[in-house]
């Protein structure tokens, strides 16, 4: 919920063209002709930050970001310590004389050199922005190795707390990026625990660094990094490789066996690349981490996306899958970790109006960011009731083995995009199921925890955000909408969920009624509260039974309302 500096990292770019880019891609926006007011035109993450008041939880206020980009000026080579400019040095003495006259020197010679006078209009503020712009670094792509850009974002972050004099920062990444970042933290930092003539490559330290240097590692990420946000990162690889290692060096960390090998796998450890890759909590903390997830792959533009959605689709029949399962290039099992945040966006993995560029993106982000809010929505049991009319039964018969596909999107009030979608078109709902009665331990939010079976949404919303009584200016709910599919594919026929079965709306409500705090369901019943269940939160939780007919005539369900009890701010005190 603090304050503190964002830096973006932005992914692989094949042309080159990013060192011509202000921002490294970071102000593309979207056009949204149907949507009215703020949802209609988005300016991109950089203009949406500047121009934005965030409202902060618990009465912190609200703050607008600043662009502190030019403060850091990236170059291909280092400056020689004899070409020092004695005058620029002193200004940095004047500004930033607390810090050690090595660092200041280090400043002025380095990849990264500081522009004292920019720089200074940052000092003490927080509530910046910086877009690390590592290609920058070289002109010739051969040039690049993701290990460089990982050392320079390292030392990126630390030039920005330095300057900012804040304890840690934000990092927001697409793409390759996220990798650029999973290598600092998991590499770069451990390598840092190397001891100083240590006869041993790089290489062979990550493999063999005892528990004490891992552990030091991961506590400089933690203490650096205070949460990281990424968007379509092959976390666990690319199941093909369509771009020449040969010279795009950094691609090679897009196979699953070089990025865990490097990532230091040994050969005896019996997990698959997958399983080491999605360990998040070998180098960091799952909680502080959210994993944006794009599935249209149908929109991912280009010759390069033919190649990779037809190459996606291709794994997916090799796994005994029939959807594509991608954002047209990053299968949405490898956008994940074990134990992170997740939300589904039906955006394409670039260009326009894709993870990079949309509204759901930046929501998603200052939601995670500033939110005090932990909401997890759990499904204990379905069951679904197909029409019991001659010639939907008939229909059914002529499906042949039932095939149940359940999903649940989720939109927040006054925002008109949903911040989790799960559709027919997302490719990414629970099942397939073959019984009409579905269970907690069938839900499978994150295949590595069991502690989230049943979970269908979890996510930050910000208090700050919510209505509030303007008399006693106390808080009086947090809203948001749930929309339920359900369907059944044919199994005679290839096709995915081809029947729609349910395909409704219900709401969400945390109210103060009376000095307590209770949930409350309300079914899309088209402007009355008809049918509406309320149940009081005990130990931050309730439970919904929601019969047939309620929300949809097919189904009916139990569903629980989780509020972490650390973010409590919500609790009414009297």
């Amino acid at each position: 919920m603090s304050v503190l500096p964002i830096i973006l990292v932005r992914g692989f770019d094949l042309l080159g063209g990013s060192a011509a880019d202000p921002f490294h891609g970071w102000n593309e926006g979207t056009v949204n002709p149907h949507k009215l007011g703020d949802n209609y035109i988005y300016e991109g993450m950089v203009v949406r930050f500047l121009k934005t008041e965030l409202k902060l939880p618990q009465d912190q206020g609200s703050t607008t970001y600043l662009d502190a980009t030019n403060a850091l000026n990236y170059a291909a080579s280092t400056r020689q310590q004899t070409g020092i400019d004695p005058n620029r040095l002193a200004r940095l003495k004047t500004d930033f004389g607390h810090l050690p006259e090595s660092t200041l020197t280090e400043w002025l010679t380095g990849r990264i050199w500081v522009d004292e006078t920019i720089a200074k209009q940052y000092k003490g503020k927080h509530n910046t922005f910086w877009v690390f712009r590592y290609y920058d670094f070289a002109g010739a792509a051969a040039k690049r190795s993701l290990e460089v850009e990982a050392d320079g974002l390292a030392e990126t972050i630390e030039r920005v707390l330095a300057i900012t004099g804040a304890p840690s920062v934000y990092l927001i990444c697409h793409s390759m990026g996220g990798v650029i970042a999973r290598c600092m933290m998991q590499r770069t930092y451990l390598l840092k625990q190397k001891s100083a003539g240590l006869n041993m490559t790089d290489d062979q330290f990550v493999l063999t660094a005892p528990p004490a240097a891992r552990t030091a590692a991961k506590k400089l990420a933690l203490s650096r990094v205070a949460k990281w946000i990424t968007m379509g990162t092959p976390h666990r690889g690319v199941p093909f490789q369509v771009v020449p290692t040969d010279f795009y060096a950094e691609t090679e960390y897009f196979n699953a066996e070089f990025f865990a090998r490097k990532m230091g796998k040994k050969s005896d450890d019996k997990r698959t690349p997958d399983q080491f890759l999605g360990d998040t909590k070998a180098f960091f903390d799952p909680e502080r981490v959210l994993c944006v997830v794009g599935t249209n792959h149908r929109a991912y533009g280009g010759v390069m996306g033919s190649v990779t959605r037809s190459a996606n689709q291709v794994v997916s029949w090799l796994q005994g899958k029939e959807a594509n399962h991608s954002d047209g290039l990053i299968k949405q099992s490898s956008a994940a970790l074990a134990g992170a945040y997740k939300a589904f966006v039906h955006k394409p993995h670039t260009g326009r109006d894709s993870l990079i560029s949309c509204r759901e993106s930046f929501e998603l982000a200052v939601r995670f960011l500033f939110g005090d809010v932990r909401v997890r929505l759990r499904l204990e049991s379905l069951t679904i009731r197909r029409s019991k009319k001659i010639m939907s039964r008939l229909g059914q018969m002529l499906d042949g083995k039932p095939e149940y596909f359940i999903g649940f999107s989720v939109k927040p009030r006054r925002v008109d995009f949903f911040l989790n979608q799960m559709t027919k078109d997302s490719e990414n709902c629970f099942g397939p199921f073959s019984t009409e009665a579905i269970k907690t331990d069938q839900i499978k939010w994150d295949k590595e925890d069991k502690s989230k079976d049943g979970v269908v949404f979890e996510g930050v919303f910000n208090s700050a955000l919510a209505n509030f009584n303007p008399k006693t200016d106390e808080f009086k709910d947090l809203a948001y909408r749930v929309d339920i599919y359900i369907g059944e594919r044919d199994s005679y026929l290839l096709g995915f969920s081809d029947t729609k079965i349910v395909d409704d709306t219900f709401y969400m409500l945390l109210v103060n009624e009376g000095g307590a705090l209770k949930a409350v369901l309300v079914p899309n019943d088209r402007g009355t509260n008809a049918g509406m269940i309320a149940q009081p939160l005990v130990n931050n939780r309730c439970r919904f039974v929601v019969p047939s007919g309620l929300v949809h005539e097919n189904v009916a369900m139990t569903l629980s309302l989780e509020i972490d009890p650390s973010q409590s701010a919500l609790m009414p005190t009297g």
